[in-house]
């Protein structure tokens, strides 16, 4: 007699569905996540390129304005150079 070939039943099809189901709501969890993580390191990454680019222009403009204290500190300790 032949042996019959093991056939899953419909109850492993249904176990197997609900398992991917879990797993895929798992899934979706995590990918929101990530996505949140992403938007909060793009906007921290947005605000300290905002935040170098405010301090290189007022360094700039300090160094730029002849009245300003950092000019007048570089002229003067050029001026002492020379002597």
């Amino acid at each position: 007699m032949k042996s019959i070939p093991y056939i899953p039943s419909v109850v492993d099809f249904a176990r197997e569905i609900i398992l991917l189901d879990r797993e895929n709501h798992q899934l979706k969890e995590e990918l929101e996540l990530c996505r949140e993580y992403e938007k909060k390191y793009t906007d921290l990454l947005n605000s300290s390129i905002k935040h170098s680019q405010n301090m290189m222009g007022n360094l700039l403009r300090a160094v730029i304005d002849p009245k300003s204290i950092i000019s007048l500190g570089i002229n003067a300790k050029i001026k002492e150079d020379k002597v």
